[in-house]
């Protein structure tokens, strides 16, 4: 984990310098002095391109101790619009057989298992359910709940609501 950090950190110094240097090239006007500063070199096309590639390590770099350290983007609190699943029978995505009277739930992206709190914002009340199949596919919609679970929340359409996810079960 040092390592990970002292390679950010290098990574961060280095984009920092470029982007200096880039500064300073596209505004060589000194206000302290009033005039043109001659002589600021003007990066050269590699110094431009390290300038480039620093910023997408940097941001490779966060990108990984965010994933390290347990905070998945999945798992930020989303708030949106809810519906109430249309059940016709069958089996749902994950490859279980959908059941009205179940706690569970669609989202497009969170991996099947996941336990996400839903709040509906208007009553307070909130349940936890568990991922089991994809969708809501109609915009402006951030999950699709059992019948169950809308009972539990207070609400039969469409309600708007709140998604924290609290865990994952297996």
């Amino acid at each position: 984990m040092a390592a990970v950090g002292l390679q950010l950190f290098e990574n961060c110094s280095s984009f920092l310098e470029n982007l200096l240097i880039m500064r300073r090239a596209m505004n060589p006007f000194n206000v302290s002095k009033g005039l043109w500063q001659a002589e600021t070199p003007i990066p050269s096309t590699q110094e431009q391109i390290t300038a480039g590639n620093s910023r997408r390590e940097f941001t490779f770099a966060l990108t990984l101790i965010a994933s390290l350290i347990g905070l998945p983007m999945s798992a930020l609190a989303q708030s949106g619009m809810a519906s109430v699943y249309a059940y016709s029978g069958g089996r749902t995505a994950s490859g279980e057989r959908a059941v009205p009277s179940a706690l569970t739930a669609a989202h497009r992206t969170l991996p099947f298992g996941t336990m996400v709190r839903v709040t509906d914002a208007h009553t307070g009340r909130s349940v936890v359910v568990r991922v089991n199949d994809r969708g809501p596919f109609m915009r402006g919609r951030i999950i699709d709940v059992t019948p169950a679970a809308a009972r539990a929340l207070g609400f039969s359409g469409l309600a708007h609501v709140t998604l924290d996810v609290v865990g994952t079960k297996g």
